[in-house]
């Protein structure tokens, strides 16, 4: 077996099993061991993954966006099936359902990938203060996400049943599909970095509009545009920083890279949970504005520097 392979499908079996425990945790002490188990086995893909395509393919940008799109349809897929039998069910049923497809996964990854070895081929050479503007683009970015998935639904839950909420966010993460694989097809153009900065720009007043309308019809449509924005971002930095690190520190590169950006995601509710006890729910979301425009001003610095 490679020595990446044998990370992903232990770690999609560690997830799996972690679901099936969580179905059936009794105290919210054990809730949260399983959900850190969960948390262990799915960070075991994306650094190993990434590496792979990087690795793997001579159009790495397109390669990055089909694989990011192939993710976003998994939480297209998923977000709706989970809403949907929360609600008809039990959300112990509803994890319990969903396990066993993890475990799937796994054993076709197991049995039936073939991992391909590196070619030692050049990489672009980045000195490491300019690495850390990217690391602070991909916090700023997985702390917008997180925190507009985990307290969005909350807003909606104010007025809306749990099968809506998960329509709701499966529509928002479907919108991905389109927008990482465009991704993936600018990642190498010449202005790309323009596309990433203003992207990250427009965030804000899609988020406060996001959180104030009322009106449905206006909502899907900002729905839309600020999970098109988002998610177009991904591709594109993580083939910059995998493709400015050589091939057999890579892995480990980007594992750093990975984990820096889920320092973020574990940040946000945080911070948002203290603020919407202090400033209200809806204000909170001022905070996610502000961190996207943080990140828009660091993309946008990091481009002009690579090229000194």
């Amino acid at each position: 077996m490679g020595k990446r392979k044998a990370f992903i499908a232990p770690g999609l079996l560690v997830l799996s099993i972690s679901l099936f425990f969580m179905s059936r945790a009794k105290t919210f002490g054990e809730l949260l061991i399983f959900n850190f188990m969960e948390g262990f086995g799915l960070a075991t893909y994306h650094p190993v993954g990434t590496t792979l395509i990087t690795e793997s393919f001579s159009d790495k940008g397109n390669a990055m966006g089909i694989h990011g799109s192939g993710g976003n349809a998994g939480m297209l897929f998923f977000p709706f099936c989970a809403g949907m039998l929360t609600e008809y069910l039990s959300w112990r049923n509803a994890l319990l359902i969903l396990s066993p497809v993890g475990i799937l996964f796994a054993l076709a990854f197991f049995l039936f990938f073939k991992e391909v070895q590196g070619k030692g081929e050049q990489y672009e050479k980045v000195h490491m203060p300019h690495l850390f503007l990217l690391i602070a683009t991909l916090m700023c970015v997985n702390m917008v996400l997180r925190g507009f998935v985990t307290f969005y639904p909350l807003i909606l839950s104010e007025t809306h049943t749990a099968a809506f909420i998960g329509t709701t966010i499966a529509l928002f993460n479907g919108i991905g599909i389109i927008s990482q694989f465009v991704g993936g097809r600018i990642a190498g153009k010449p202005h790309v970095g323009k596309i990433l900065s203003l992207s990250l720009l427009l965030l804000p007043p899609l988020i406060m509009g996001l959180v104030w309308t009322e009106s449905i019809i206006l909502a899907v449509v900002l729905l839309l545009s600020f999970g098109f924005f988002i998610y177009i971002v991904y591709p594109v930095l993580f083939l910059i920083f995998s493709s400015a690190l050589p091939e057999k520190s890579r892995a480990t590169g980007m594992g750093i890279f990975f984990s820096m950006g889920i320092g973020g995601s574990a940040l946000s509710p945080l911070v948002l949970g203290s603020l919407s006890g202090s400033v209200g729910l809806r204000s909170s979301f001022f905070f996610l504005a502000l961190v996207s425009l943080l990140g828009s001003i660091v993309i946008s610095l990091y481009f002009p520097l690579r090229k000194k």
